[in-house]
């Protein structure tokens, strides 16, 4: 069996500490000019890959959504991880520590999508069938 050769590699990666967490959140997120309106329901995405301080990055998009008048609620956002369904997701989320009580935003989770119409594209498109100004959904 000929097998290919084996280079020895190191990666080396740049000092990236960040002493201010929820500052350097807050500072990003003022940096995009984003505006919302009052009282709009915000979505914020919370995945499964590994980022570092995730509850205090979440808690100070959270705080930001609010001071902007929106009104934040957390949906995982993990495709199979949890078992690719609402329950697992929601318990791994919650095993990271994103939990209403921490982040100061309710957790909505759902599995459960409506097909939208086709359009030109001919191919199927979904969306959540989550209705975010709704809290009872």
């Amino acid at each position: 069996m000929n097998l290919p050769e084996l280079v020895r590699i190191r990666r080396r990666f740049a000092d990236t500490h960040v002493a201010d967490v929820a500052g350097a959140v807050r500072a990003e997120l003022d940096d995009c000019r984003v505006t919302l309106p009052a009282g709009a329901p915000i979505a914020i995405a919370v995945g499964s890959r590994g980022i570092d301080n995730l509850v205090d990055v979440v808690r100070e998009t959270v705080a930001w959504v609010k001071r902007r008048g929106g009104q934040p609620f957390i949906v995982p956002a993990m495709g199979s991880h949890g078992g690719a369904t609402a329950a697992g997701q929601r318990r791994l989320i919650e095993h990271y520590g994103v939990t209403e009580s921490a982040v100061g935003a309710p957790i909505r989770s759902s599995m459960a999508v409506i097909e939208l119409d086709r359009g030109d594209v001919g191919i199927p498109r979904r969306r959540s069938r989550l209705r975010p100004a709704r809290p009872d959904v």
